[in-house]
């Protein structure tokens, strides 16, 4: 989804922010992200870019927390 936005802020980007979701069909939001453009890397960092694709990096990204065991609260009554 894009929202629109002609306010001031200090992202890279200028034409809207644009907010990735993921959501089931009940409409709960198990993850989301706001995509603020490219990560900055200067000569000093040890990150390391990859070769993917933008789509392929949010689905990874957003499918991270249901995949990871570890990341599941469970609350019983």
């Amino acid at each position: 989804m894009m929202i629109q936005y002609y306010g001031h802020h200090y992202f890279k980007q200028y034409i809207g922010y644009k907010m990735w979701a993921l959501c089931g069909n009940n409409g709960y939001c198990y993850n989301f992200d706001l995509y603020c453009g490219k990560e900055v890397v200067d000569a000093a960092s040890t990150v390391v870019l990859s070769k993917e694709t933008l789509g392929t990096g949010v689905v990874k990204k957003m499918l991270q927390p249901v995949t990871d065991p570890k990341s599941h609260i469970h609350f019983c009554p």
